[in-house]
């Protein structure tokens, strides 16, 4: 898929802002979302799309980005150079060019799988991330011009281990964001932020329908008619369910409090 049909698959132009592109990528992931489109394989495809062409869309703009930065630093050294040698030629005094302001540091982007029941309780999980942070070679003490671990680029990738807590009743497609563990700021500026995208794996017989759960469950026609009391799972456990005699298909049943808990 290339830059332009992924810009097509979210419908926006080249011209939206990040905020115009991250709002788009939130509409098309619930218009597709597997969870209400349960057995519509081209409505899954599609999610599959929009996800992979928010990720595309993502990274170009982000090698957008170094290549501003990396020209605008040849052209600050140039104009260096210019005042330095206008200086000898001349006593008049003239204002310092301003520093260069910071640039804050690209996010990171992952993905977390976690099963049904987890969405609906909530856990915890660990993560291995890459990122972006400063050489030791670029602090004071330890300032070199030749440095070999990063090659005078003053950052180095490394891997890291966070502790994410995933609240109950997360969406599939829903993002997490942790401040400040995204790629290191150049000259100062703040670093980005890590931006973990949640997908909630699908379970046989459940969907989701906002805060509660359906379960699909067949019985015998002998239980319709007589009525009997079966064991259906949730995800607190297996709880007993009364079927009423004479139910018709169709019918459905609500055991209260065993859903989506105070989401």
């Amino acid at each position: 898929m290339d830059i332009k049909e992924c810009y097509e698959m979210l419908g926006i132009t080249k011209k939206a802002t990040d905020e115009q592109v991250k709002k788009a990528y939130r509409e098309k992931s619930k218009q597709f979302h597997p969870d209400l489109h349960r057995y519509d394989k081209d409505a899954t495809a599609k999610f599959a799309k929009v996800s992979e062409a928010y990720r595309l869309i993502s990274e170009n703009r982000e090698k957008k980005h170094k290549s501003i930065f990396n020209f605008c630093t040849i052209f600050s050294d140039a104009v260096s150079k210019t005042n330095t040698e206008k200086k000898k030629e001349t006593t008049k005094s003239e204002k310092p060019e301003p520093e260069q302001k910071g640039i804050r540091g690209s996010d990171v982007y992952t993905t977390v799988e976690i099963t049904f029941e987890e969405s609906i309780l909530g856990c915890r999980k660990e993560i291995t991330v890459q990122h972006e942070e400063i050489c030791p070679c670029s602090k004071e003490e330890n300032h070199t011009d030749n440095c070999t671990i990063c090659n005078n680029t003053g950052k180095v990738l490394k891997k890291f281990i966070y502790d994410i807590s995933i609240p109950r009743g997360i969406f599939s497609g829903q993002v997490l964001k942790i401040k400040g563990k995204g790629n290191v700021g150049i000259n100062g500026g703040k670093n980005g932020d890590l931006v973990i995208n949640i997908q909630v794996k699908q379970k046989k017989g459940f969907v989701r329908t906002g805060q509660d759960v359906v379960y699909y469950m067949t019985i015998s026609f002998p239980q319709a008619v007589l009525g009997a009391v079966i064991n259906v799972p949730t995800a607190y456990g297996t709880v007993n369910c009364e079927i009423p005699a004479g139910i018709k298909p169709g019918e459905q049943l609500c055991l209260a409090g065993y859903s989506f808990k105070n989401c």
